[in-house]
Order: structure tokens, then C-alpha cells, then sequence
């Protein structure tokens, strides 16, 4: 999988959270714009920006949130299940 990254500082920002919710989101998160049956996640990108998103990852056509780092990706749900099979390898089974 393929990502751009849009935005200041991309280099720089310390993520704390990951939601696909933008009412519930946290401080320094990073927001999953996920499209569902009835709402765009991607409509949601500037509240998750004002309830403390500072990374978003979007599907190719969604619009840019003011300000944030901005991941471009052709499948935003693949996106969020490789992050987290990457962070489930992190821990062993005894």
C-alpha cells in the first residue's frame, strides 16, 4: 500500500490515538475517514480536526482538511486493517 503525505510538518507530528469517530476523537489523533452505508467519513474531516485530529487518512477524491498531515490512500479501510495488523505483530502469545 501507497501513501502520499500532505501537509506541514509531516515529518514531525506525534499521533496518540487513531479513531474512525470524529465526536470521539482525542488530542494529537490520527482520524480514519471511513465511508459507510450512510455517511463519508471524509465529511467529517474538519470536525475530527477540531476535536484534536492532527493526521488524517483519506480515500484519492476526499477534500484536504485545513490544516494536518494528510495520508492519500485507494482504500482507507485496507489502510486502517494493514496499521493494525502491523501493530498486532508487535505482540507475542505465551
Amino acid at each position: 500500500m501507497q501513501a502520499q503525505a500532505e501537509g506541514p510538518n509531516a515529518s514531525s507530528i506525534t499521533v496518540n490515538s487513531i479513531s474512525i469517530d470524529s465526536r470521539r476523537i482525542g488530542s494529537d489523533a490520527l482520524f480514519f475517514a471511513l465511508k459507510g452505508h450512510h455517511a463519508d467519513g471524509a465529511q467529517f474531516g474538519e470536525a475530527a480536526r477540531r476535536n484534536g485530529a492532527v493526521v488524517f487518512v483519506v480515500g484519492p477524491n476526499a477534500p484536504a482538511t485545513t490544516t494536518g498531515v494528510l495520508f492519500r490512500v485507494d482504500n482507507p479501510p485496507k489502510a486502517l486493517q494493514g496499521l493494525a495488523a502491523w501493530w498486532r505483530s508487535h505482540f507475542t502469545g505465551k
